[in-house]
């Protein structure tokens, strides 16, 4: 027999069952069986149509009381006030009365009341002290817990029995429901009337209208249903043993759950035996112990189980009882993600103590609201259902990550039904590209049943898992799969780059047999759209065997921590959902085509440079075709094409034609030259390369290469931002990138230093006037290079020159004012540079595979920190825009590895944290704040044995720094190839011209 029993529970409503309203504790079948209790509590209800008291020490065997006065022993209990053996509802109800007025006290009159008592305090104690006041050491006028129970036990057997002899705490025993001999007389069903002799056991309800049941033989007359009295003995039939639950303690709480068995063989309680199992988190344990997976039954039938032995076992939701026979072997769950079936057992009890789940409704769609009060999955956190945390409004559907409780708690929700195959459309409105590192956004599905199919989870998902660093913030995955990268064809990771502005994304997946497909679009599309291919942001297809079927999944969504880490900037989260929708088949869409190509999509740029360089990484091709022409790649899988540009507009489809041949690992370029388009206004980064043989612009304004510069290295720029000068002096308008003049330098290459109001500029021992492109003088103090240099308020000037030195220059007057020296603590040069004040002087050295910084006081000439063992090839050093932290790049060394970005704190000299990047030694801060570094990719024996850096980080990275962190913004592939250098490599000209 499989029995459920359901239950509400939450300490408050435990505290319900204690309180005034006790209309609400019980809702009674009309027949035996179970009924829910507001506080965890569960009651068997009884037959009305049998006497069940009979005593266990009959006759006048009262409780000796020594003295004069009036005896308080008697064999029927004091709250069973008409003695008919058995506590009923309202009897059990008074005592519950007195249990929550704190105490009660003997009635003035004792025939004014029911039983002879008043609820609540009073002085007037001189009457016998009520039998259900015992615990622990004697009556004391007040009814505990503990006692109440007692009440309730003897509420559930369906009858009690002065005991004495017994050694219990108040000399009274429970007994069992249905047991004894006694007569009855009742209204029901019945056939014939009669009389006869015999003994009997039977169910049913006392006295009263209703049905009753009984077993038994005897002799009778008559036949017809109607009405009758009788009196019998009869041979009655032995009834099955049965589990009752006495107490089941609260959701969250640490009681036993503890009951009693019906029917059970006289004095043999150890031919049975009770087996409990717990449900926390969707899975089952043995309770209480693996080792000791059995209960067993005391000789008065009860039994008693510790469920809460390890773990969160407070937090069980269900709660399954057997009672088997002696020598069955139980089955140990450690967990078990299914509920073990016994076919031995005799009886089965199912209890559901789970919170009441809230429910909310969204998009046409009702879902669950995810609540665990512990550290559960997904990263060990806590999920919050509070209104305030998940909601629905005319927006969409809000998760939210924030502290509640003293812990953050996260949010998820669940579909209220299963779908299966068809297309799951989900548009977010948050900029989920730009989550803090630790969280995480997920859009997947789950069955938790089916953990030997990997839960029938797909996966789509933003986050750096903890990495600032990592340059992609969104993956699709068909798990199995425990490391993304590393799973094979399991995982897809890309970058989505969304704006204040634009911030909704649509995300697909197509799930249909043996294939997944993901997408990723820019922008909202609902039903029966379909969305432009040049919004693609993510594209990606699995198929074969390893494609879930379908089962009893749900589709979730859901906000949480990875690992439960806090946010790094410590601030409540939210995620905006603002459409979802499920259909059958997927949008007409078609093939992507062109594709998008590492997350790009359609790649758009205007510029005034004729000259442009084509390139992108491609995994597993070895050749791509642009507009039908076949063009290599290097052997990394990187390309990179010079093309002329026509003015107009210019397009040029990309796709691999070989290993890789899925047209959504291409991309399409659409350049428009126009030889009138300014940039003047644009903040710019000229890369001039290691080589000296180009330069290629970056356009910080539009994200896009700009163009190339051929033959030559653009290496300063103006403080008004509207003219560059390359390394032979010719000047460039920085609007259209034309040449409007030339400098008059000595020697080249030549870096010049710009004074600040641009009147002059300095290259070497040469002082030129910039508009009359003079030579003003040639006996400048120090030779200058604006690659090290720094310009400080009231036209100072500090130069490093000869590895270490520093020398302060007045450029009203070009003489030097201060000469500094600091230490090299590595025998190779790097190079130096100043902080904003002017204070700190800061010197990158290498040498035997490892670098050094030092960073000295330029005032006392005092070394102040030195880091050692850092990345080989240490290179360039750039300050952040407050002047607090500076960072310093190492190359990295192409046996050994290597290779970062290192930010120090100036003011305690201390080193605050590293970004791991092969190549990184050039580095620069742009006018936005923004850090550029360098990246590249090395196959140190041309084999793939050692390797270091990624194949397709051959550019520029693009950092935000808050002050302790890095978080990757953006990553410019250029194909840059590998090249050891230490000296800068970039040149930023600022945003805006006069």
């Amino acid at each position: 027999m499989i029995r459920q029993i359901a239950l509400l529970n939450t300490a408050t409503k435990w505290a319900g069952l204690l309180g005034i309203s006790m209309c609400v504790i019980l809702a009674f079948p009309a027949q035996r069986g179970y009924a829910a209790a507001t506080g965890g509590s569960v009651f068997e209800s009884h037959d009305s149509s049998t006497t069940l008291f009979t005593p266990i020490s009959g006759g006048e065997d009262y409780r000796n009381a020594e003295g004069e006065g009036h005896s308080c022993v008697d064999r029927w209990h004091t709250a069973d006030q008409d003695q008919d053996g058995r506590i009923v509802l309202t009897e059990l109800l008074r005592v519950v009365q007195f249990y929550n007025s704190g105490g009660f006290h003997c009635a003035d009159e004792p025939e004014s009341t029911e039983d002879g008592y008043v609820p609540g305090w009073g002085v007037n104690v001189g009457c016998c002290p009520h039998d259900g006041d015992y615990y622990p050491a004697g009556p004391d006028w007040t009814i505990a817990l503990t006692e109440l129970l007692r009440l309730i036990q003897f509420y559930n057997t369906g009858g009690y029995a002065y005991c004495p002899d017994q050694g219990t705490e108040d000399q009274f025993c429970p007994v069992l429901h249905g047991e004894g001999e006694g007569e009855g007389e009742g209204e029901g069903e019945g056939e014939g009337e009669g009389e006869g002799e015999g003994e009997g056991e039977g169910e049913g309800e006392g006295e009263g209208e209703g049905e009753g049941e009984g077993e038994g033989e005897g002799e009778g007359e008559g036949e017809g249903e109607g009405e009758g009295e009788g009196e019998g003995e009869g041979e009655g039939q032995p009834c099955e043993p049965e589990i009752v639950i006495d107490f089941v303690p609260p959701y969250g709480t640490y009681g036993n759950l503890a009951g009693h068995v019906t029917c059970i063989p006289p004095n043999d309680p150890v031919s049975l035996g009770i087996e409990v199992y717990i449900e926390v988190e969707e899975v089952w344990w043995t309770k209480p112990y693996y080792a000791a997976p059995l209960t067993g039954i005391g000789v008065d039938g009860t039994w008693s189980c510790p469920i809460v032995t390890g773990g969160y076992d407070q937090y069980a939701t269900g709660i399954t009882v057997y009672l088997i026979p002696a020598g069955t072997a139980a089955t140990s769950c450690d967990p078990c993600h299914e509920l073990p079936v016994i076919p031995e057992a005799i009886d089965t009890l199912i209890i559901d103590r789970s919170p009441e789940v809230r429910r909310i409704s969204a998009f046409g769609y009702d879902w669950s609201v995810k609540r665990r009060d512990f550290p559960a999955g997904p990263g060990g956190n806590y999920f919050s259902d509070a209104e305030d945390a998940v909601w629905a409004d005319e927006k969409g559907l809000h998760l939210t990550i924030s502290e509640r409780d003293g812990h953050l708690a996260c949010t998820e929700v669940i579909l209220n039904a299963s779908y299966g195959y068809g297309a799951y459309r989900v548009v977010t409105g948050s900029r989920v590209d730009m989550l803090d590192p630790n969280v995480v956004f997920g859009m997947f599905t789950w069955e938790t049943a089916a953990y030997q199919e990997y839960y029938r989870e797909l996966d789509i998902e933003f986050a750096r898992w903890g990495n600032a660093a990592l340059d992609t913030n969104a993956q699709y995955v068909v798990q199995p799969c425990s490391a993304c990268p590393g799973c094979g064809d399991h995982c897809h990771r890309f970058r989505a780059d969304l704006t204040d502005e634009d911030s909704e994304l649509t995300s697909y997946l197509v799930w249909t047999p043996d294939r997944a497909e993901f997408r990723s679009y820019y922008g909202k599309y609902g039903a029966g759209e379909v969305p432009p291919a040049e919004q693609l942001a993510g594209y990606k297809v699995f198929e074969g065997a390893d494609i879930p079927v379908p089962g009893n999944e749900n589709f979730r969504l859901n906000l949480w921590l990875f690992n439960g880490t806090a946010p790094t900037d410590g601030q409540p989260v939210e995620v905006l959902v603002t459409d979802f929708a499920w259909q059958p088949e997927p949008p007409a869409w078609g093939e992507p085509g062109e594709g998008e190509g590492e997350g790009e999509g359609m790649r758009r740029v205007t510029t005034n440079l004729p000259n442009y360089p084509i390139m992108g990484y491609f995994a597993e091709a070895t050749a791509v075709s642009i507009n039908g022409e076949t063009v290599a790649l290097d052997a990394d899988g990187g390309l990179r094409h010079d093309v002329t540009l026509s003015e107009g507009v210019n397009t040029f489809t990309v796709a691999p034609i070989d290993g890789d041949k899925d047209p959504a690992n291409g991309l399409v370029l659409e350049a428009t030259y126009d030889p009138e388009f300014s940039t003047s206004g644009h903040a710019l980064l000229y890369n001039y390369g290691p080589t000296g043989s180009e330069t290629i612009v970056l356009d910080l304004d539009a994200g896009e290469i700009l163009g190339l510069l051929p033959g030559v290295q653009i290496v300063a720029s103006t403080h008004a931002g509207d003219f560059v000068v390359d390394t032979s002096g010719n000047v460039y308008d920085a609007g259209n990138h034309t040449v409007v003049g030339a400098l008059p330098f000595a020697s080249a290459p030549a870096y010049p230093v710009f004074r600040g109001n641009d009147q002059y500029c300095y290259a070497a021992r040469r002082v030129i006037d910039f508009a009359s492109r003079a030579v003003v003088a040639d006996d400048f103090p120090v030779m200058a290079d604006g690659r090290f240099a720094r310009l400080l308020p009231g036209d100072i000037l500090v130069q490093c020159h000869n590895l270490t030195g520093f020398t302060t220059v007045d450029l009203t007057t070009n003489v030097a004012i201060n000469e500094a020296e600091l230490s090299l603590l590595r025998s190779l040069w790097g190079t130096s540079a100043i902080d904003p004040s002017g204070a700190y002087g800061v010197v990158t050295s290498y040498s035997y595979a490892a670098g050094a910084v030092d960073i000295g006081s330029l005032t006392t000439q005092e070394t102040l920190a030195v880091f050692d063992l850092l990345a080989d090839y240490m290179g360039q050093v750039a300050f952040s825009e407050d002047g607090l932290t500076a960072f310093a790049g190492g190359y990295g060394n192409s046996y050994y590895g290597g290779g970062g970005l290192y930010a120090f704190d100036l003011a305690d000299t201390s080193l605050v944290t590293f970004y791991p990047q092969f190549g990184a030694s050039s580095v620069a801060v742009g006018p936005d704040g923004l850090v550029y570094v360098s990246t590249h990719y090395v196959d140190h024996f041309g084999t793939g044995t050692v390797t270091q850096g990624y194949k397709h980080k051959r550019g520029i990275d693009v950092l935000s720094w808050d002050g302790s962190s890095f978080t990757v913004v953006k990553s410019y592939y250029l194909n840059a190839p590998h090249w050891y250098h230490v000296k800068p490599t970039f040149s930023i000209k600022p945003r805006y011209a006069p």
